[in-house]
């Protein structure tokens, strides 16, 4: 008897061609659908929730997949992740996959008519200190950015808007780009020192670490990465916050900054509907 499968994923995007499956290329679609299939014995086929670009990272990746299956749902996830780490062929490292949950769900679910918002997590460091055990998770910029500044842009960027300018050119031209953002939270940190260490050189002072989130019903292509650019142009000082508005209403993409790198981009979670209620209680429904 078929069963559907529904999994909760991350990963480490660095080694892999973005998570949509592409013929010669390391993908992980294409990995986890070859894994899964050796290990049940047959070929299976991953419907996913969003397609992550080349160096993107998940924390909340979900896809589910239909067959029947001759080992336990509880084991499964074990088994799966065993494989996984047996595929990368190394001792002594996690793999870049992980299965976080997995579970039965019914027969007629489909995820992608579940979903019903997303959030999105960028990092960024400022100022003149590196941290290389970073270098493939965070978007390192050399200037100090004025947060009051990037909030301000960042408030006018919530809401429901048409996101042309915020559209990458190799994304689907069908897509529609009325979107609603519901809220974009930035916070920072000073940097206290590089791996615990006590005390500050005088390159570590000033230094800021950023997290970006951002809460929306659905995202274009690279339309977070270029929010992200803008913002921190606004930071630079590059682009007034005042401007936002206009860039929104030009609908250029020559308008808006640039697209920040794929490496600072986590896939944080995907809310379904039974879930939607956190972002109501946060922003308001």
């Amino acid at each position: 008897m078929q069963q559907n499968i529904l999994m909760s994923i991350e990963y480490d995007g660095t080694g892999f061609y973005g998570w949509q499956r592409q013929p010669n290329l390391r993908t992980v679609q294409g990995t986890l659908e070859k894994v899964i299939s050796s290990v049940l014995g047959r070929e299976i086929s991953l419907r996913g929730v969003s397609r992550t670009d080349a160096g993107v990272h998940a924390h909340g990746q979900m896809a589910q997949f239909r067959t029947e299956l001759r080992i336990p749902t509880d084991r499964l996830k074990k088994v799966i992740n065993n494989a996984l780490a047996k595929d990368l062929g190394k001792t002594g490292i996690i793999p870049d996959i992980n299965i976080k949950d997995l579970k039965e769900v019914d027969l007629d679910f489909d995820v992608r008519k579940e979903v019903v918002g997303k959030r999105y997590s960028y990092f960024v460091e400022t100022g003149g200190k590196r941290e290389i055990t970073l270098r493939n998770a965070r978007y390192f910029v050399d200037e100090v950015l004025d947060l009051n500044k990037m909030k301000m842009a960042a408030e006018m960027l919530e809401g429901k808007h048409d996101f042309s300018a915020f559209k990458s050119a190799g994304g689907d031209p069908n897509q529609d780009p009325n979107k609603t953002i519901y809220g974009i939270r930035i916070s920072a940190s000073e940097n206290k020192g590089i791996m615990g260490q006590a005390g500050l050189t005088e390159t570590e002072r000033g230094c800021q670490r950023l997290r970006l989130d951002f809460y929306g019903d659905s995202f274009m292509y690279n339309q977070a990465r270029i929010m992200v650019g803008t913002l921190v142009d606004v930071g630079r000082g590059k682009i007034s916050p005042g401007s936002i508005s206009e860039i929104l209403e030009g609908r250029d993409r020559q308008r808006a900054g640039h697209t920040a790198p794929p490496q600072g981009l986590f896939l944080e979670r995907i809310y379904l509907n039974d879930e939607w209620e956190e972002i109501r209680r946060t922003y308001g429904s």
